[in-house]
């Protein structure tokens, strides 16, 4: 600007000295030499302008540049603000998770710890139940020793009416009058009608005949040692006839068993009409496991079919278990309703249990063995000996 202020006043007046073009004979003007020199002027100051006025340009876009970078800098320092507030967002919604991935395990802890009070208590009643069962069984064997007493006294009792019925007997026979010998024959005692024969036993009276009672025979009892009832299970639950193949189908199916009794949807002896009518107002899919009215199949699995209840033995071939009808074989009983839970077509879909709705204890544990897994509940924390076995009496989700 200052530039061009001082070309401004910079301007070429018209001399009043210069002389006025001649004119050449061909009828073309020439211009004197001062003319020139100011036609040389005017372009230096048209050059200085043009100059001017690109120094301006240069200077407006400068400025336009300032401009520009500064709204880049004031959009980046936007940017930058939201990738900021954005990354507070997440480190909030972070904390907030932890939080309450925090409030979840405490609240996990409560219910863990209520369970133990639970089942503490329920051991508890379970050790007040044994020893009730121990003292009728004592009471029970009490009365067999009092009826064994009985019956030994009885027997005594009867004893000695025979031996009075024998006395008497040899009495009658001495009544009657003694035959006439000859001396030096033998000599035969006699006693009056009204004596009175004594025996051994001077302090018992010995009455008159009388007919000898008929008496029922009484069964002796079986004494036996008190039971040694390891767990609350009953043994009453075992209801199948069929003969164990080895050793290791027993423990398999007494491990299968006690699992089943703490499942809740085991439902023990029971016929397949009954089962059925259980199922027919349930959801589809809902099965429960019962005692096989077949006597070489242990369990029969019952679930509400797309037409209607329907039963399935549960075969069990060189220790694994199968459906009747199928060879697909697993090693578990559990494994296999989970297979089948979990199969495309999902005919089982939940566990028809006899006491509904769940206990908080069956519900805890259902989902600790859903997060955890079977497998880790023993390296659990802050678990207790009853928790964690009450975790093992059944490590499944089903």
């Amino acid at each position: 600007m200052m530039v061009r202020d001082t070309l401004a006043a910079t301007t070429v007046e018209p001399s009043q000295n210069h002389t006025a073009p001649t004119q050449n004979q061909d009828g073309t003007q020439q211009l004197p030499g001062k003319t020139l020199e100011h036609v040389e002027q005017q372009n230096r100051v048209q050059e200085q302008q043009n100059q001017v006025l690109e120094l301006e340009n240069l200077e407006l876009l400068g400025q336009e540049n300032e401009l520009l970078e500064q709204q880049n800098l004031e959009q980046q320092n936007q940017v930058l603000e939201l990738e900021n507030l954005e990354l507070l967002g997440q480190e909030n919604e972070l904390l907030e998770q932890q939080n309450l991935e925090q409030q979840n395990q405490v609240l996990e802890l409560e219910n863990l710890e209520l369970l133990g009070q639970e089942n503490e208590l329920l051991e508890q009643q379970n050790l007040e139940q044994q020893n009730q069962v121990l003292e009728l069984e004592n009471l029970e064997l009490l009365g067999q020793e009092n009826e064994l007493l009985e019956q030994q006294n009885l027997e005594q009792q009867i004893q000695l009416l025979e031996l009075e019925n024998t006395v008497q007997t040899s009495t009658d026979n001495l009544t009657r009058p003694p035959d006439k010998t000859s001396s030096g024959g033998p000599l035969h005692l006699w006693w009056p009608q009204q004596s009175s024969f004594r025996t051994a036993r001077p302090s018992i009276p010995l009455p008159w005949p009388s007919p000898r009672p008929c008496l029922l025979p009484i069964p002796l009892p079986c004494l036996r040692p008190p039971l040694h009832l390891p767990d609350p299970i009953p043994d009453y639950w075992t209801t199948h006839l069929r003969p164990f193949f080895s050793q290791q189908e027993y423990v398999l199916v007494r491990h299968t068993h006690r699992q089943l009794v703490h499942s809740g949807y085991y439902w023990g002896p029971m016929e397949m009409e009954e089962a059925h009518r259980t199922l027919l107002h349930t959801p589809p899919g809902s099965f429960l496991i019962r005692d096989s009215s077949q006597p070489d199949v242990f369990f029969t699995l019952s679930y509400h079919g797309d037409q209607g209840p329907i039963s399935v033995r549960v075969l069990l071939t060189s220790q694994r278990f199968r459906l009747n009808g199928s060879n697909k074989a697993f090693d578990s009983l559990f494994a296999l309703l989970q297979f089948y839970m979990e199969s495309s077509h999902r005919r089982l879909r939940r566990a028809w249990r006899r006491e509904r709705p769940m206990t908080l204890q069956q519900l805890c544990r259902g989902r600790i063995i859903e997060l955890y897994g079977a497998e880790r509940i023993d390296s659990l924390p802050e678990l207790n000996q009853v928790v964690t076995q009450y975790l093992q009496d059944y490590p499944y989700s089903i």
